[in-house]
C-alpha cells in the first residue's frame, strides 16, 4: 500500500515538473523590439512574457551592468539603468509601452525588458537606431563642397576585422545624392548600425558607429582605405 502511494506521488511530480518544464520551453526567450519614428511616438513591445505577470522596462544612455533589485544576481546590461515602466503581459505573454522620444535621445537609448517571475531578461533595443550598408570604396579625398564628394564621418564602436577596422577608427561614407546627405546629417552626434560589404551583396560585418558630423569633406587624416561608399 505504502509502495502504491509512492509511486502516484511519485508520478504527479513527476507529471508537475514536465509541464512545468515544456510550459518554460514553451514561453521562449523574453524579446523586446521597437518600432515607430525617432524623433516622435516609439513603441516598445514585449513578447513570451509570462501570461498576466509583471514585465519591468529598464532604459539608459549606454551599454553596462546594473543590478535588478528583485532578482538576486541577474543584472541589465544597461549602465545606470532606470525604471521607464512596470507592465502587465497580457494572455499570450505581450506587454507594449508607447511614448515619446526626442532627437537628442534617437539612437542614444537603450532599452532592456525582464520578466519579474522569471527574471528572464530580453535583448538590448536601441531605440531611433538606423542602419545603412556601406562597400569598401579606395577613393580619397576629391575635394567637398558643391561642386565635389560630400562624406559623413563616423567612429566606430566595435570592430570589423574582416575588413581591418577597429574600435575607435574613423571612417567616412561617401554621400551620393541629397537622400543620402540628409541620412548623413541626422546621424550627427547619434548611434547608429553599419553593415560592412566588400562589393554591396557581400556583408561581412555589422558594427556600431556614432555619427561624427554631417555631409562635408573627408577629414584629411583620414587614410584612403578608410573611405567607403553608400550602397542602396
Amino acid at each position: 500500500m505504502y509502495q502504491r502511494v509512492l509511486n502516484k506521488l511519485t508520478c504527479l511530480v513527476a507529471g508537475a515538473v514536465l509541464a512545468i518544464t515544456g510550459a518554460a520551453l514553451a514561453q521562449g526567450e523574453l524579446q523586446l523590439t521597437s518600432s515607430g519614428e525617432c524623433p516622435g511616438t516609439i513603441t516598445l513591445t514585449v513578447t513570451n512574457a509570462t501570461p498576466g505577470g509583471r514585465v519591468g522596462i529598464a532604459y539608459g544612455r549606454d551599454p553596462g551592468q546594473t543590478p535588478v533589485p528583485t532578482c538576486p544576481g541577474v543584472f541589465v546590461d544597461i549602465n545606470a539603468a532606470r525604471v521607464a515602466a512596470v507592465l502587465t503581459a497580457d494572455s499570450d505573454g505581450t506587454a507594449v509601452l508607447s511614448g515619446s522620444v526626442s532627437e537628442a535621445l534617437c539612437g542614444n537609448l537603450f532599452t532592456q525588458a525582464v520578466d519579474v517571475r522569471t527574471c528572464r531578461k530580453s535583448n538590448v533595443e536601441i531605440v531611433g537606431i538606423e542602419t545603412f550598408v556601406v562597400a569598401n570604396e579606395m577613393f580619397g579625398p576629391g575635394g567637398g563642397g558643391n561642386d565635389g564628394p560630400q562624406y559623413c564621418a563616423y567612429q566606430l564602436v566595435s570592430d570589423c576585422p574582416e575588413l581591418g577596422l577597429r574600435a575607435l577608427d574613423t571612417i567616412c561614407v561617401r554621400c551620393d545624392n541629397q537622400n543620402h546627405q540628409v541620412r548623413c546629417r541626422r546621424s550627427r552626434s547619434k548611434r547608429v548600425h553599419i553593415v560592412f560589404s566588400r562589393n554591396c551583396n557581400e556583408r561581412v560585418c555589422n558594427v556600431l558607429a556614432i555619427g561624427l558630423g554631417g555631409c562635408a569633406d573627408c577629414p584629411r587624416n583620414v587614410p584612403p582605405e578608410r573611405h567607403f561608399i553608400y550602397c542602396e
